[in-house]
């Protein structure tokens, strides 16, 4: 069973420590992708992107920042947000809090940002307590399982479309594993968006 939005106590246990939606009446969602900048898929989002003249965050690994610089600089220069997503992709939760912490801080030297997002979704409190200090933990209110097997693209983008509400935060990869349905699932994403009158935006533009 796909979980396209987090239980709601989920998100009361937490919501001290990390951002699921952002506080907005206005019609705004932010789109977001994790764990880029990767060769080929990366280009086709910003280029969807920039066909609907949109900004979106992007969470991106220390790790592929360095190997494919190109990309990186492209995401900046077309003025898209850079977030933490940790050098390596580590999973919180099979990590000890001071080697992610360094993981973090490994990153921020090579692109500062007060945005970050852990990788799988899993933190720690312990870890979310000291990273609250320096970062804002962003999380989501909508994943779009772009990374799963997809038997009906269609009713996938049904089942998303219909969850978007003001301050809605959706999570797609600019990944090779999730790079076929993410180019489904986009460009869906932001006609309903737009025939629905909603603006795509940076998390900055509503959360600092």
């Amino acid at each position: 069973m796909k979980f396209y939005s987090p239980p709601s106590i989920l998100k009361q246990l937490t919501g001290k420590y990390l951002h699921w939606q952002l506080k907005t009446d206005e019609k705004k969602a932010f789109l977001t992708f994790d764990d880029g900048p990767t060769p080929d898929i990366t280009d086709e989002v910003l280029d969807v992107l920039k066909q609907f003249k949109v900004k979106a965050s992007f969470f991106c690994l220390g790790k592929n920042i360095l190997q494919y610089p190109q990309l990186y600089q492209r995401i900046i220069k077309e003025q898209h947000l850079i977030g933490n997503h940790t050098m390596n992709h580590l999973n919180g939760w099979k990590t000890n809090s001071q080697e992610y912490l360094e993981e973090i801080h490994a990153m921020d030297a090579i692109q500062p940002s007060g945005f970050f997002r852990p990788p799988y979704g899993k933190i720690s409190f312990a870890q979310a307590r000291k990273i609250r200090t320096t970062h804002k933990i962003i999380m989501w209110s909508i994943l779009t399982y772009d990374f799963a097997p997809l038997d009906d693209s269609a009713k996938s983008l049904k089942n998303i479309c219909r969850r978007i509400k003001p301050g809605s935060i959706i999570v797609l990869h600019d990944s090779k594993k999730a790079a076929k349905n993410c180019m489904k699932i986009l460009p869906g994403i932001l006609e309903y968006c737009a025939k629905q009158g909603f603006s795509c935006e940076r998390l900055d533009t509503s959360l600092t």
